[in-house]
């Protein structure tokens, strides 16, 4: 959450004088496993079932001669074989929705080895939408449903003439939203909407505190069904190729980001402000937040893969997932000192999420019950749970307008000289 591109900078792109946070709250990371069932690949080598989870969100090994289970983390959310992305999408992704109308950033992620079901639970299948299709889709209702309640208006693309609606609660607003999808291949940053930008520059905006992303195309979209079709494009776009686990291997960590302004429709004047006198509080506010959706490449060691040209595709992705596992082992540890986010590209990227501005962060380990990969899932497991104890701040996104500064600089002045003349008395 919380990175723009080259031409909106830290004001959501045209008018802002600045933009600040309030109502900070602190959480941890929410963490979910995710252990699908044996798949046909390894059923026919002869693979048997090694891991398992119960009910109580236990997860541990069982023995495939006995069925022992010797339980191994315990975890608050834990999806066994049998569940769908809806049930996924509804626990950890659906209730970053809400938020992010009112200005909170959101990010999830799915992390764990090729051919866990990492791509399966952010994309899904026509049959089985994933994280992504079905946020998309719960954003646009929640908009329309607050357009239909005469809490919102619904003007999305930048020039159209906003729509209003009865005045509600807050009075009546208009949403835009704007959707990039990028990708990290061998940590050089790619624009997924527009392949001829390539190698993309990162820099932090100082002003907002934001990454930017220099020259990513950031495409208005008024409909679900526009954002999807973005999305196909950018998936159609992602580096693709065979791995030991898989034929149809994702080798690149991919980046949906979206991007969605709350504005009022109108803002009385106020006379009490413009004749100097201390101004009531604004009638209206600017937010806003960034939703975003990663699907990362696999996290498995080394051996995995199956000619050079992978070796080194491989050892860039376990840089980046290395450094994240660092990053993440720092945060959980809590403890003072270097946290190595510009080490890669993909930690710099989710530096506002899991510091600074702050998100609502989810993350869903996808692991195989398989014995062959007895291993990675364990890895994949203790990454889960040291991630359960970073604790993330997440704020509403107030992007504040000269009027609206200028009221906020009023008020302080009329606070400092109250407090001058009572400390004089």
């Amino acid at each position: 959450g919380g990175f723009a591109d080259g031409s909106s900078g830290g004001a959501g792109g045209g008018g802002g004088a600045g933009a600040s946070s309030g109502g900070a709250t602190r959480s941890s990371i929410q963490v979910a496993v995710r252990l699908r069932p044996l798949c046909e690949k390894e059923r026919l080598r002869g693979d048997r079932a090694g891991w398992a989870s119960e009910r109580d969100g236990t997860v541990g090994l069982v023995d495939p001669n006995t069925g022992a289970f010797t339980p191994k983390h315990r975890f608050d959310t834990v999806f066994g074989p049998e569940a769908g992305n809806s049930d996924v999408a509804g626990a950890l992704a659906l209730p970053l929705v809400g938020p992010a109308l009112s200005g909170v950033n959101g990010t999830i992620f799915a992390y764990g080895v090729t051919s866990s079901g990492k791509t399966h639970t952010m994309m899904g299948t026509e049959g089985d939408p994933g994280i992504v299709p079905r946020v998309v889709r719960e954003l646009f209702s929640q908009i329309a449903a607050a357009a239909a309640a005469g809490q919102a208006g619904s003007s999305f693309i930048h020039g159209c003439s906003p729509c209003p609606s009865p005045a509600g609660p807050g009075g009546p607003r208009s949403f835009s939203v704007r959707m990039s999808i990028m990708e990290i291949y061998n940590e050089i940053l790619n624009d997924l909407l527009d392949p001829s930008r390539a190698n993309l520059k990162v820099r932090e905006d100082a002003r907002s505190g934001l990454v930017v992303v220099e020259g990513l195309t950031e495409q208005p979209v008024a409909s679900a069904e526009q954002a999807l079709e973005l999305i196909h494009r950018g998936d159609h776009n992602r580096k693709v190729s065979a791995t030991a686990f898989n034929e149809d291997s994702s080798r690149s960590h991919t980046i949906t980001r979206i991007i969605v302004e709350s504005t009022p429709l109108q803002q009385p004047f106020d006379a009490a402000a413009a004749a100097g006198a201390d101004p009531p509080r604004p009638v209206g506010r600017r937010t806003t937040a960034c939703l975003c959706l990663i699907d990362l490449a696999g996290s498995e060691s080394a051996k995995a893969v199956v000619s050079k040209g992978q070796r080194m595709e491989g050892s860039y992705i376990n840089r980046s997932l290395l450094t994240l596992g660092t990053v993440i082992h720092k945060l959980a540890a809590g403890a003072a000192g270097h946290v190595p986010f510009r080490d890669s590209k993909l930690t710099r990227l989710l530096q506002p999420s899991l510091s600074g501005p702050g998100a609502r962060v989810a993350v869903v380990c996808n692991v195989t019950p398989a014995m062959g990969q007895s291993d990675e899932t364990a890895n994949t497991l203790k990454f889960a749970a040291r991630a359960k104890l970073v604790q993330v701040t997440a704020r509403t996104n107030e992007v504040l307008d000269d009027r609206t500064l200028l009221r906020r600089y009023q008020k302080e002045v009329a606070d400092l000289k109250r407090q001058l003349a009572e400390a004089r008395r």
